[in-house]
C-alpha cells in the first residue's frame, strides 16, 4: 500500500509542476474527467470518493480555467454534463503520456542502469498481472483522495 501511495504522490508532484497553484482536488477531478467525460457530477463523486459538493466546486473552477465545458444534460436538464474541449484533451493527453516516465526517471535516476532495467521489467510484469486481474485501468491507477 505504501508503494502505491508513494508513486501516486510522486505523480501528483509531477502534475503540480505543470499546473502550479491548481488544488490537488481539481487535478484529481480533471484526471477522472479525462478518463470518463462526458459525464455528470454524481459519477465523478463516486469514482473519486469526493462529496458531490466538492466535485461541483472543482468542476466550477476547472470551467473558469477553460479546461472543461459545463452544460445541462439534454436527457435530464436537472443534471450537469461535463465535457472536455478537444484542444484541452489533446494537451492533457500529451502531458500525461510522460508522467510515468518522468516519475520513474526521478526514482531510478541514481541507480545503476542494470538495476533500473530490472526494476522497470518487474514493474511492467506487475502491471500486466494487475491488468489481467482487472485491477489496473489501462495502466493508470484510480484517482485517490488528496
Amino acid at each position: 500500500m505504501w508503494l502505491g501511495h508513494r508513486l501516486v504522490e510522486l505523480g501528483r508532484k509531477d502534475m503540480h509542476s505543470y499546473a502550479p497553484g491548481v488544488p490537488v482536488a481539481e487535478l484529481i477531478v480533471m484526471e477522472d474527467l479525462l478518463r470518463n467525460a462526458p459525464t455528470s457530477i454524481g459519477p465523478v463523486a463516486e469514482r473519486t470518493g469526493y462529496a458531490q459538493s466538492r466535485v461541483s466546486t472543482a468542476v466550477t473552477a476547472l470551467s473558469a480555467r477553460g479546461w472543461v465545458d459545463v452544460a445541462p444534460d439534454p436527457r435530464d436538464r436537472r443534471r450537469t454534463l461535463v465535457r472536455i474541449p478537444a484542444e484541452i484533451e489533446a494537451a492533457a493527453t500529451e502531458l500525461r503520456s510522460g508522467t510515468e516516465a518522468r516519475t520513474l526517471a526521478l526514482i531510478l535516476d541514481e541507480l545503476p542502469e542494470e538495476r533500473s532495467a530490472a526494476i522497470l521489467k518487474a514493474l511492467e510484469e506487475l502491471l500486466d498481472v494487475l491488468q489481467q486481474a482487472g485491477v489496473a485501468d489501462a495502466g493508470r491507477p484510480p484517482a485517490a483522495d488528496g
